[in-house]
């Protein structure tokens, strides 16, 4: 059985800030394993996450607020890659959805 992960991720800004792709390692790792399934990104920019699982050939939901992500997706598991200083506000929603929650840092 495929496990069910996402992102929350706001690609644009980890990418500059952290000058590093955080999400885009985390996509080719887990696109590379058969019993991983990338259910959703979620982005405040819709074109930048297309544009993020375009790159990968993936087609996940994408949802603009986490919000709106928790009301459609039953999730094992996200992986936060938003700039540092909302690490604490999305692990903080996501683990009140039950979710397991993996922080780039």
């Amino acid at each position: 059985m495929k496990r069910r992960t996402n992102y929350v991720t706001e690609i644009e800004d980890c990418y500059y800030r952290n000058r590093f792709p955080w999400n885009q390692l985390f996509t080719e790792l887990l696109n590379k394993r058969d019993d991983v399934e990338i259910a959703a990104y979620c982005d405040t920019n819709r074109k930048r996450a297309e544009a993020a699982a375009g790159m990968y050939g993936i087609n996940p939901a994408i949802y603009s607020t986490i919000e709106e992500m928790a009301a459609n997706e039953k999730l094992d598991g996200v992986i936060i890659t938003v700039p540092d200083c909302y690490h604490h506000e999305y692990a903080v929603k996501a683990l009140n959805y039950g979710w397991n929650v993996l922080i780039d840092k």
